[in-house]
Order: C-alpha cells, then sequence, then structure tokens
C-alpha cells in the first residue's frame, strides 16, 4: 500500500502546491491515506471543477458532514459487585457454541484482537493481564487519538466489547468472553457525542495503524487478528461505492477478519448503518444484528437494524445484516473494577469478534475472509426460511462454523502445543508505576508454560525508550510449568519521568512457538526525583497532578480535583474532595500523592490546612495520612487519621455544596513524622474514604524539620545556647554577647502561639511558660541580627 502511494498522487501534490501558490486561503489542509491510495483536503468547493480534471483522480467526494459515533447501546445497567456470575458462563456465548470449541481446548490463546471503540480499560480484572502493551511497546498496541495512555470513555463502551471478546475472571472462573485468552490491542476514535465526533480522515489513520502497529511494513505478526467496530452512522447510498468501501475491502485482502454492528435504528427497514451497509461483497461490511440470546428462540431485538441495504447488486449482496448474535442483556466490564449489562448491537458484534478469534487460533493461516464465511454459511436459521432482512443467515455457532470449515477441507491446528513455550510473566507491580533510582537492573519471572521442557539457549534483547540498547544468552533449563528467576547482567540508566523497557526472550532451537506474544514484557514507570525539606505546595493552577503530584481513582468515579475556595492568605485554589457529590457511598479509596520528597535523619513534620462540613453527626467520611517508604509500591504508614466529626470546621446541611469561604472555616494540622521514616525518601498521600458525607478541603502541604515554612519564616542567624531541653520548670537561653532587643515566641505543633516575651535586653534570660502541658513545642528567637529556631520539649 504504502508502494503504491509513493508511485501515484504526484499530479494532485502538484495541484495543490500550485493552488497554495496562486489562491492559498482556498486549501487549508491535505492528507494524504495510503489505506485508499487517496487524499482529504480541506478546501474551497469552487476548487472542486479543477480536482475533478486531474487524470490520476478515480473520483472526488465530498466528506464534509460524514461523521462516525458510538452506537450507544440501548440499556445500560450497571451492576453490583455480589451479582457477578462466579464460576459460571454467560448466557450469550452458551447461544453461540463457545462451549464447542472450550471443550476442543481452544480458547484465543496467541489472537490478537482490536478493539476500534472508545477506548479500554486494560487493569480491569476480566481482562486479566492480556492487554498487548503489556508485552510489547505501547505504540504498538494503542494508538491513543483522545489520550496518550489507554482509557476509556465514559461509558466504558469500548471495555464492555472487549470483555465480551475476551473476558475472564480467574479470581472468580466468572467467564464473560468468548476467546478468554486472546489479546487485545485498542484505538480510540469513537465517541458518544455528536459534537466530539471524528471525521474519515482520522478513522482512516487509525486503520492504517492497524495495518502496520511497529511501522515496519516488512512484519505483519504485530497485525490484529480480528477487528471489531461497534459504530457507525445513519446510511448514505452515496458511500455505497466510496472510499468506505475500499477500506474494508483493503482490510479484508491483507486478511484482518473485520465485522461491524448492524445498528440501533430497528424495526424499520433499510436501517443498517455505514460502514456496515456497503456490500462489495457478501462478506465484506460483514454486519452483525442482535438477538436476545437469554431466551430459547433467540427472538430479535426490536432496536435491531433491517436491511435491505441501499446499496444495490441483488441477492444475497443486498440483504443485511449478514448474521445475528446475543445483544439483549449482555453482561461485561466496565470501568476498572466493575460490570454492567447492555443492550444494542454494539454488544452483539463482540459475540461475532470473539468466535472468530477462536477460529483463527485453530485456523490461524485462514484469511479473515474465509472465517467470515465460516460464521455465514454455518448460521442457524432464524426467523422466515433461509436469508432475511431481519436475522440474516441466523444466529452465529462456534461449534458448527469449526465443522465448516472442516467440510471444506481446511485442517486446523491442535490448541496443544507441539514445542516447549517460553513465557516472561507480568512482574509484581503496586500502587504506583514509579522508578526512584536512576539505575535499573531488569528481574524477569521466565516460565515454561508448555508440555515439554525447555533446555536451550535462551537470547534476550533490550528496548529502553525506543532504542535497542543490548542484549545477552543464557541457557535456561525448565520443566513444565516450572519458573526461574533471571537477573539481567547490566543495569539501565533511567531518564528522569516516563520510560518503557521492552524485554523479548526467544529460544535459539524453538524459533517458533504457538504464542509468541509471552515472549516479551515491557516494564513502563516513572523515574522520580527527590525534592528536599522545607518542601510546600499551595495547590493554585490548574491541575492537581502538577509538579509531580499523582491521582489513584480506582472506581473511575468523582476524586480529588481543583476548587476555587477563600478564607486563606496563601491562595485561591485548594484541592477538594466533594463527598457529598460521590454516588454510590461505598468507602472508596482515592489517594492524592506528593511527590518523593527526601526526609533528612531527625525530627520532621508534616502540615496541612483542612477544610470539611459535618453535614450529619453521622456522617462516616474520613482522612488518612499515609506514607511510603518503598517508591510508592506501598503506603504502609499511617501518620495521621480523622473522621468527619474530628475533621469538621462548619457544620449544617446548607450549603449543600459547601466551599470555605471564611478564616475559621480552616484549621492547620500538624503531623510528626515516625523516627522511623526519618532520613528516608518518602511519598506522602492524601486518602480519603468516602460516604458521602460533606465535603473536604485541603490546602498549603508542608513538609519540616523545625518551624512550619508556611506558617513561620526562618531566615539563617546564629543560634544562641538553650538549656536544658527536655525542660520542666523552664529553659535557660544564653547568647554569645550582649544584645539590644529580642522576641522570643514559643509556638505549638499547630502553629499556635503560646507564649511572648519582647523588648527585652541583655546575654541571657530564663523562660518558665506557665500551665503548659507536656509535649514537642517550637522556640522562635529574633534579634536584629536574624531568627533562630528551637524545637523543645516539656516533659513532667
Amino acid at each position: 500500500l504504502k508502494t503504491l502511494r509513493s508511485s501515484s498522487g504526484n499530479q494532485v501534490l502538484a495541484w495543490a502546491d500550485q493552488i497554495r501558490v496562486e489562491r492559498p486561503a482556498d486549501l487549508s489542509d491535505i492528507k494524504r491515506h495510503h489505506i485508499v491510495n487517496g487524499f482529504v483536503i480541506r478546501m474551497n468547493p469552487a476548487l472542486l471543477l479543477s480536482l475533478n480534471e486531474i487524470p490520476e483522480v478515480d473520483y472526488v467526494e465530498d466528506v464534509t458532514d460524514l461523521r462516525f459515533f458510538l452506537m450507544n447501546p440501548v440499556r445500560m445497567e450497571e451492576q453490583t459487585f455480589e451479582s457477578r456470575a462466579l464460576g459460571a458462563a454467560e448466557p450469550g456465548l452458551v447461544a453461540v457454541g463457545a462451549r464447542d470449541l472450550w471443550n476442543l481446548g481452544y480458547t484465543g490463546k496467541g489472537v490478537k484482537i482490536l478493539s476500534f471503540d472508545t477506548g479500554i480499560w486494560p487493569e480491569h480484572p476480566a481482562l486479566g493481564g492480556r492487554f498487548y502493551g503489556e508485552f510489547v511497546p505501547l505504540r504498538f498496541a494503542w494508538n491513543g487519538i483522545w489520550s496518550q495512555f489507554p482509557v476509556d470513555k465514559s461509558s466504558s463502551h469500548g471495555t464492555h466489547t472487549v470483555g465480551t471478546m475476551a473476558g475472564l475472571d480467574t479470581a472468580t472462573a466468572d467467564t464473560i468472553g468468548l476467546a478468554f485468552k486472546a489479546y487485545f490491542m485498542a484505538t480510540d476514535p469513537i465517541v458518544s457525542d455528536l459534537a466530539d465526533t471524528l471525521g474519515a480522515s482520522n478513522l482512516m489513520a487509525c486503520y492504517e495503524w492497524a495495518l502496520d502497529p511497529d511501522g515496519n511494513p516488512a512484519t505483519t505478526e504485530d497485525m490484529p487478528e480480528v477487528i471489531c467496530n461497534s459504530w457507525g452512522t445513519a446510511g448514505n447510498v452515496g458511500f455505497c461505492g466510496s472510499f468506505v468501501a475500499d477500506m474494508l475491502a483493503m482490510i479484508d485482502l491483507v486478511g484482518i477478519a473485520n465485522e461491524y454492528s448492524a445498528g440501533n435504528n430497528g424495526p424499520s427497514p433499510t436501517t443498517v448503518g455505514l460502514p456496515a451497509l456497503v456490500n462489495p461483497g457478501i462478506l465484506n461490511a460483514f454486519s452483525v444484528g442482535a438477538v436476545n440470546g437469554n431466551v430459547s428462540g433467540f427472538p430479535i431485538a426490536s432496536f435491531s437494524s433491517r436491511g435491505p441495504s441501499p446499496c444495490l447488486g441483488g441477492g444475497s449482496l443486498e440483504i443485511k445484516p449478514e448474521v445475528v448474535a446475543p445483544g439483549v442483556d449482555v453482561r461485561s466490564c466496565v470501568k476498572k473494577n466493575s460490570y454492567a449489562f447492555y443492550d444494542g448491537t454494539s454488544m452483539a458484534g463482540p459475540h461475532a469478534a470473539g468466535v472468530l478469534s477462536l477460529l483463527r487460533e485453530a485456523f490461524p493461516d485462514l484469511p479473515g475472509e474465509i472465517l467470515k464465511a465460516a460464521l455465514y454459511f454455518s448460521a442457524v436459521d432464524l426467523g422466515d426460511p433461509g436469508e432475511d432482512n431481519t436475522f440474516g443467515m441466523g444466529i452465529i455457532h462456534a461449534g458448527a462454523a469449526y465443522q465448516w470449515l472442516l467440510n471444506e477441507g481446511y485442517l486446523p491446528v491442535p490448541p496443544t502445543s507441539s514445542v516447549p513455550e517460553l513465557a516472561i510473566e507480568k512482574p509484581e507491580v503496586g500502587m504506583l508505576d514509579l522508578q526512584c533510582q536512576s539505575e535499573w537492573t531488569p528481574i524477569l519471572s521466565v516460565y515454561n508454560e508448555g508440555l515439554f521442557p525447555i533446555q536451550d539457549t535462551v537470547y534476550f534483547s533490550v528496548e529502553l525508550n525506543g532504542n535497542p540498547v543490548a542484549g545477552w544468552n543464557q541457557f535456561i533449563t525448565l520443566n513444565p510449568q516450572q519458573r526461574l528467576q533471571v537477573l539481567a547482567p547490566q543495569s539501565y540508566t533511567l531518564q528522569t519521568g516516563a520510560n518503557e523497557i521492552w524485554i523479548s526472550a526467544r529460544q535459539k532451537n524453538v524459533p517458533v512457538e504457538k504464542d509468541m506474544i509471552n515472549n516479551n514484557r515491557t516494564f513502563r514507570f516513572d523515574h522520580v526525583t527527590e525534592t528536599t525539606v522545607p518542601y510546600t505546595w499551595r495547590f493554585e493552577g490548574d491541575s492537581i497532578t502538577a509538579e509531580g503530584w499523582r491521582l489513584i481513582n480506582s472506581d473511575m468515579l468523582r476524586t480529588f480535583e481543583k476548587s476555587n475556595t477563600a478564607g486563606q492568605d496563601s491562595g485561591a485554589r485548594s484541592a477538594a474532595m466533594r463527598f457529598v457529590l460521590y454516588a454510590p457511598a461505598e468507602s472508596q479509596p482515592d489517594y492524592l500523592i506528593s511527590p518523593l520528597i527526601s526526609v533528612p535523619s531527625g525530627d520532621n513534620f508534616l502540615a496541612f490546612d483542612a477544610a470539611h462540613q459535618l453535614r450529619t453527626t453521622n456522617a462516616k467520611d474520613s482522612l488518612f495520612v499515609v506514607a511510603s517508604s518503598d517508591c510508592g509500591f506501598s503506603f504502609p504508614h499511617v501518620l495521621f487519621a480523622a473522621g468527619a466529626s474530628q475533621l469538621a470546621t462548619a457544620t449544617g446541611t446548607t450549603p449543600t455544596n459547601f466551599v470555605p469561604s471564611l478564616p475559621e472555616h480552616w484549621k492547620r494540622w500538624v503531623v510528626p513524622i515516625p523516627s522511623a521514616l526519618s532520613g528516608q525518601s518518602l511519598l506522602f498521600a492524601f486518602l480519603t474514604k468516602n460516604k458521602k458525607g460533606g465535603n473536604l478541603f485541603i490546602d498549603d502541604f508542608s513538609v519540616f524539620t523545625q518551624l512550619d515554612p508556611l506558617q513561620t519564616a526562618e531566615p539563617a542567624a546564629p543560634k544562641p545556647e538553650l538549656f536544658p531541653n527536655p525542660f520542666t520548670d523552664g529553659f535557660q537561653i544564653r547568647f554569645s554577647s550582649e544584645v539590644t532587643r529580642y522576641v522570643i515566641d514559643l509556638v505549638d505543633i499547630h502553629g499556635r502561639r503560646i507564649s511572648i516575651n519582647h523588648n527585652q535586653s541583655g546575654s541571657s534570660i530564663y523562660v518558665e511558660p506557665a500551665n503548659l502541658s507536656s509535649g514537642i513545642y517550637f522556640l522562635k528567637i529574633t534579634t536584629d541580627s536574624g531568627t533562630s529556631v528551637f524545637r523543645v520539649i516539656r516533659s513532667h
């Protein structure tokens, strides 16, 4: 395709260059696309005539209003944790005959599925660490239009569809997907809001990435074997023979099994959407309608779009959809750890993609078009006898499709490998993917997941941030199901910020395994540098995650955010946790995590301002300050804990959405850092557990050794002598020489002034504080030469 592009299009480029010189305002953008060997041009319509006159131009289409968007599910209903189907398979999977292939041992192992959708939450437990980006550089597995890193949009639509294709929570044996050992890739151009929809150029660019994710035209193993498309737009006969048909034909030509949901605009006829309606071939835009897979007879869903296609051709070419699959009450994964029932042909299409993935494992050398033919010609007839514009050929059935391929003379490969199978296991990860040391030495857990022992030299190659850096050979002996820890022979220097290390392992005498994907492992983390004490942060600016601060928001609901506040001298913005807006109230933990701070040996403190509205006397919101001494792997050290009544600085139910505005709305907390943590590099975190009470605000965070830097300045000055310390009744202050004036402040650890002596002179003074309880205090001594600070302890 890229070669063809390089040998044509020169006339169009020359025309564009001429227009830019003669009429620059009439041509604002031109993008080239090799998947259709064409251009997308933003220009004045008056130029159409001259463009059509270029000899190499085959056709010109106006795609100004062509906007593809998500086929929104007809119904979305999230379920609770307790209602998950433990140890069971979803009814829709049984309805399409998945057990027939599972019983033969096929699970999708080694197959790559591309979700062309809204995005993905790859860490969902039902997706089992099978995101392709865990094994290869992220750019091979994620093509983000809306986000640099894998995320999903608010509907979790892409995550839901991937769950149906490949979901299994191994901890609970909850099977929601057909090819539950397949790997998945994702791109995220699809949206539900028409205001955000992307045009034809973006979609073609995403497909072009899918045809060559690693950017190397000489390789094909990086391509997905199956693509699931649960999106479209209203049918338009003008695109029957257009670039859409050319694009889909090209995807089929490279061997990918590409399928589309038919649409949710039924029950009227001729409602199948674009691209599903195009028909350059019977199987090209393979469209899938929706039935209810939970009841016998599999009745059609009322919303399922019907044929015929507006594109002519006669016979089966005009009949749409091609097949049907379960699309009513389909349970799959959403968010990072939730499940939901969705209705829609968007849920039916992934059933077809999942079965195609199982067939691809069994027949890895067959092109996608033949696998789609197996689904089409083996479908179980429903409705009127024969193919029709409601059910197509009928409901897909994995076992019947497998048998059809056998009858056509195709030979399957066994589901078990006949060679030793080496894998690199996923490393244990903590709460944050951080590295605090500039030098990092990989430790790999290699595993023999096959049936035969490994006794071979294994070559490990390493790529750091996109650049090959090293490799080593190591002879390995591993019995089946045995693990071995492998320490890399050298360390690698990390760059500050994001790092990606890709390690690949290849057996010398077994160049090709059944599953070559898990011979790779990718490590991604941020290398963070330390900041020193005293450290202060006032939460000004627009981003809650500025300057090294991080969030953990595991439920993807409400979390810490920036808010305009008042009542302080330090600024007009604070960190806010709006408990009152949180739903449901499930004590979901959220973390707001500081940068890495090097805490010196000795006594250290942290301090912060907090404002909280106690809306009800039985409110159960809580705030913890916790610390990590292992670079964010865990946060086991609890420095501070307070419930709603302790945090309260305002009471009452109004205003409902409380925002601090007065000085009395704020309280400063000073927290000693345990001596066991002194001399270490620490991450501190505000941890909230939400019970939907009153809003909480945090500001003016500081870590210090003497006086709080956000409360009292600390100019450098020679220190006088102070003794005894600890003291019982009083203490002596002795200056090195006569001073004419000094001021002595005694302050508690909350920054409150206890006493003051001033306008005195001399070389020494005895201080005897009255009614002072035992504990830690700070003594600030100010003279004309500067200020000195002492930490003093009153003992019994």
